[in-house]
């Protein structure tokens, strides 16, 4: 005879992971976005002549070729 039954809807946490499986499994997206972020910082810091850690840099001369 049991005294307790304990029933666990699990459908959610299921419908989840597979939502998750399905992202982890194409990746493409998210490279996207990643690529499309770097890119758009590299042109920021050129316009702004700052360095990845936000340190000023050297300016070249339009008309001069670099050292």
């Amino acid at each position: 005879m049991s005294l307790l039954t304990i029933t666990v809807d699990t459908s959610a946490a299921t419908q989840h992971l597979g939502t998750l499986e399905e992202r982890l499994t194409n990746l493409r997206p998210l490279l996207k976005v990643i690529g499309e972020e770097l890119t758009e910082s590299t042109k920021r810091r050129f316009e702004t002549s700052t360095g990845p850690q936000q340190q000023h840099q050297k300016s070249i001369p339009q008309n001069q070729e670099p050292k």
